[in-house]
């Protein structure tokens, strides 16, 4: 069965024709791009240097090294021949190590330094205050469906999820150090009905906070610590509970003492001793929880820390201490006896 058409007559379209321009626009634009917006790598002109992955023109020293690393390459040749193979006997032995040219590259253009710019208060801040923003976004609340994200800005503390995000009034804080807003997030979680609390950090400083500040976080709080492939949860309940809740209380005070971040620690004298003295004699105890709770010293508390200084095994040095303040002129004398390892001035 044949079907036919009695129709009138259809035009005839040139197909090949209609293809050939079609070809031609595309190669005519692509030619446009490269011309007006792209290097052309065949010109003698010179151009600058640019990585194509990021896009970046490299600066003058990259320049430099990439065009006259063939150069550098074939003088170290020479060199290499002449002093190590030609030369009878040779300068250098053959199998000394090589010099590198350490010439600069593209790699060290696309190097992400993110570590030296976070060293700058400005940038940290710039960048915190750039991701409160953003999480804060209606755009990010798929992200946070059956989370809670808290974010400290400065004194401010933001409470993001996926429905709303809103301040959170009793976690702002003029603390600059996290360490000490951690442990104000943590009692805050145990707060909201958080059964176990986990702080993921390596500092001592935390670890000893978290030992000392346990009794106002009533969950169950853990540190986690390690590397990725051998992680371990350290039991801050179980620490309390081994060492005493006393003892703890004091750590803080007697770290600091005896050598933390911020304060010198005493010659060839570790913490050990002075731990011993705290479990020895509860005065000591004492002394050292009541030590930080004002910002002025009282004379009480100095002549306690002078006392505990002398009392330290091994501390031969109070004698030479001794010698020095009965040198000095009567009336300028420090005390006297072994409360004096702290007041005595230092002479070369």
């Amino acid at each position: 069965m044949q079907a036919r058409y009695f129709g009138p007559r259809l035009p005839t379209i040139n197909t090949t024709a209609t293809m050939s321009t079609i070809h031609e626009t595309d190669v005519k634009s692509l030619v446009a791009i490269l011309q007006s917006h792209w290097l052309d790598p065949f010109t003698s002109v010179q151009q600058d240097l640019v990585c194509l992955s990021p896009g970046k023109v490299a600066p003058p020293k990259i320049q430099q090294d990439l065009l006259t690393a063939k150069a550098v390459g074939e003088k170290a040749y020479q060199t290499f021949h002449i002093k190590r193979l030609k030369s009878q006997p040779s300068q250098i032995k053959f199998h000394d190590t090589i010099t590198k040219a350490k010439l600069q590259t593209f790699t060290k253009l696309n190097k992400k330094k993110w570590r030296k710019f976070l060293l700058n208060p400005t940038n940290t801040k710039a960048f915190t205050e750039f991701v409160v923003k953003e999480w804060r976004q209606d755009r990010s609340e798929t992200k946070l469906t059956g989370k809670v994200l808290f974010v400290t800005c400065e004194s401010d503390c933001y409470e993001s999820t996926s429905e709303a995000s809103n301040t959170v009034e009793e976690l702002n804080s003029t603390r600059e150090e996290a360490d000490i807003r951690l442990i104000l997030h943590a009692a805050h979680a145990a707060r909201s009905g958080h059964k176990a609390v986990v702080v993921a950090s390596e500092d001592t400083d935390i670890f000893l906070l978290c030992l000392a500040f346990k009794c106002f976080i009533l969950a169950s709080m853990h540190v986690k610590c390690g590397a990725q492939t051998r992680i371990r949860y350290v039991s801050i309940s179980s620490v309390v509970g081994a060492v005493g809740g006393e003892l703890c209380k004091c750590l803080i005070g007697m770290h600091a003492f005896t050598g933390c971040d911020t304060v010198s620690a005493f010659t060839g004298r570790g913490k050990i001793t002075a731990l011993r003295l705290d479990k020895q004699q509860k005065s000591y105890k004492e002394m050292f929880k009541q030590l930080g709770m004002e910002w002025v010293l009282s004379n009480e508390l100095f002549q306690s820390l002078q006392e505990f200084t002398c009392f330290q095994p091994g501390t031969d040095y109070i004698n030479e201490l001794r010698y020095r303040s009965a040198m000095l002129p009567s009336d300028t004398r420090p005390l006297t006896g072994r409360k004096t390892a702290i007041t005595l001035p230092l002479t070369g």
